[in-house]
């Protein structure tokens, strides 16, 4: 059997099993988007699904800047700043999915440039920590994704995107009011 890590359907002959060793052999060849779109560090890694519902369930739960006390514990002290918190929220999309990194941060409102969330990951892989840090990474992400949030941060923001425009004409407005 021919055995790939191309996404193409014409190459997967591999059994999953065998799919999963070869990931698991790959690992320190593998990015940090491609250690968490394949599931690295888990028991069975396989290739990332195709699979919109869970990117928009993960988009609704996950906000533009993960939870504070999750940031605390998974970023190293060096590297805690709000850009990293940004870019571990960006990460929550890329676990199973074939999401790239420039999606995730526009499903995420654009808070943080899809390169500093590759140098963030590329950091955190280098720290010494990265298996626990992708473990915690992908497991929030598989109970984002099962048990939801009660906060639905998708609509929040595209709320504050609507509220930002209706000030900016309302500044507008009041401006020609005064000029009037």
């Amino acid at each position: 059997h021919r055995t790939s890590l191309s996404d193409d359907p014409g190459t997967q002959t591999a059994s999953p099993v065998l799919q999963a060793i070869q990931l698991i052999a790959a690992e320190a060849q593998l990015s940090p988007v491609d250690q968490l779109h394949y599931r690295l560090g888990t028991p069975f890694p396989q290739r990332p699904r195709n699979d919109d519902a869970r990117r928009y369930r993960l988009q609704r739960c996950t906000p533009s800047l993960l939870w504070s006390s999750w940031a605390l514990r998974l970023c190293p002290s060096s590297l805690y700043q709000p850009s990293a918190r940004t870019a571990l929220s960006v990460a929550l999309l890329l676990v199973s999915t074939s999401v790239d990194v420039d999606e995730a941060a526009a499903f995420l409102g654009n808070a943080v440039t899809p390169s500093n969330v590759v140098f963030v990951l590329w950091r955190l892989k280098a720290s010494g920590c990265w298996a626990g840090i992708r473990t915690a990474l992908i497991r929030l992400s598989d109970y984002l994704d099962r048990d939801g949030s009660p906060i639905d941060y998708d609509r929040r923001r595209r709320l504050e995107g609507r509220v930002r425009y209706l000030e900016r004409h309302e500044d507008l407005h009041d401006a020609r009011e005064r000029l009037l």
